[in-house]
């Protein structure tokens, strides 16, 4: 009975764990950063790679890369057609629940640098980006060509959880 006790404690204290971890969305064009990562459980980076395109997915201890751009050799069987009629069930679209799963995501940083190729389009934003500027979002305007976002996109699984419940 004490050895139920305990697994049964170890699995709710992991499920919790599981809950409270922190999910980040980087994209960072100065850095070459592109990646969703869950805390301490697993990731799937973006990377660049002589003139190459790869995903990085990685749990726990586990890694594999894959090549979205190369052809798979995969031989393709032949699928047998059934006579049977499927029924489709659609599940109702809501977005007030979209919307409100949205809202979970926190902007932890978000940084843009912007520069049109236009003085004169670069001059009437000027102002409009120093006023939208704030402590988490920094928008700036440059007449050098430079072109650059950082973003930080925050959540936590039990936020969406509950916006989908809820």
């Amino acid at each position: 009975m004490l050895l139920l006790i305990i697994i049964l404690s170890i699995l709710i204290l992991l499920a919790l764990w599981l809950l409270i971890e922190p999910i980040i969305i980087k994209i960072d064009t100065i850095h070459d950063e592109y990646y969703i990562r869950w805390q301490h459980i697993g990731s799937v980076t973006l990377l660049f790679l002589n003139n190459d395109l790869f995903l990085r997915f990685r749990i726990l201890f586990w890694q594999q890369d894959f090549y979205p751009l190369q052809a798979q050799k995969k031989e393709k069987k032949p699928k047998k057609k059934s006579n049977k009629k499927t029924a489709k069930s659609w599940k109702t679209f809501s977005w007030t629940r979209v919307k409100s799963i949205m809202r979970t995501f926190k902007v932890r940083y978000f940084k843009m640098e912007l520069d049109t190729d236009d003085y004169v389009w670069n001059a009437y934003l000027y102002p409009l980006f120093y006023f939208a500027n704030r402590s988490n979002r920094q928008l700036s305007i440059n007449f050098e060509g430079r072109t650059n976002l950082q973003l930080q996109i925050e959540n936590r699984l039990f936020r969406i959880v509950r916006a989908f419940m809820f």
